[in-house]
């Protein structure tokens, strides 16, 4: 399977795919949103989110209306987030 780069989404949000980096209330940082390929904004917060921008497991938009059935491991390019753990409590190793 393929590891994608993608970039952080511009002021225009036209350079899909590309992920949206997200915070909470506090402006604690949180699971960024990734636009798919087919311009399908999706939440990634059961993905483990690596300090360097690695996504793990494999992103796959096969769920809601009209999937694109993309199946992709992701790097997010500029990442500087922190490391965040997936919400269903797996970890998944590089």
């Amino acid at each position: 399977m393929d590891t994608i780069k993608i970039p952080k989404i511009n002021d225009d949000w036209d350079n899909h795919p590309a992920w949206m980096p997200q915070v909470d209330g506090d402006k604690e940082p949180m699971h960024p949103s990734i636009m798919c390929r087919c311009g399908k904004i999706l939440n990634i917060e059961n993905h483990h989110i690596h300090s360097g921008g690695e996504v793990r497991a494999s992103f796959i938009h096969n769920r809601g209306t009209r999937p694109c059935g993309w199946h992709v491991f992701l790097d997010l390019e500029d990442y500087d987030g922190p490391e965040l753990l997936p919400k269903d409590g797996k970890v998944y190793s590089l």
